[in-house]
């Protein structure tokens, strides 16, 4: 019984547990580029009608805090799946939308 706990005793598990660094890491690294600051610059004056968030698989379901975060701030956002966007609800993009498309599979979506 002993000889599968070496498995989770591997590199898998220091990946698990070395997360939390590399989250504290990545975000002291994170810098305000000037076209971010120029985006929240246009959705404070209410530059935008509408943004819509879009992503296929985990990249979908990872904007949804974001989604909750733009919501909280009183702003006009959706997340629609890719695909759904592309077939069947292209009209929530308007000359006054800002997209939002998020992929982990090298800018696929």
């Amino acid at each position: 019984m002993g000889e599968p706990l070496k498995v989770v005793e591997g590199p898998y598990l220091r990946d698990i547990l070395d997360q939390p660094r590399a989250l504290a890491e990545t975000l002291e690294g994170l810098v305000a580029s000037p076209a971010l600051e120029e985006v929240a610059r246009r959705v404070a004056r209410g530059g935008f009608g509408r943004m819509v968030l879009t992503g296929m698989g985990s990249s979908h379901h990872g904007l949804y805090p974001l989604l909750l975060r733009l919501v909280g701030a009183g702003l006009p956002a959706t997340l629609v799946e890719a695909g759904e966007l592309l077939h069947h609800r292209a009209r929530l993009l308007t000359g006054r939308s800002r997209l939002r498309r998020d992929s982990t599979g090298g800018g696929r979506s």
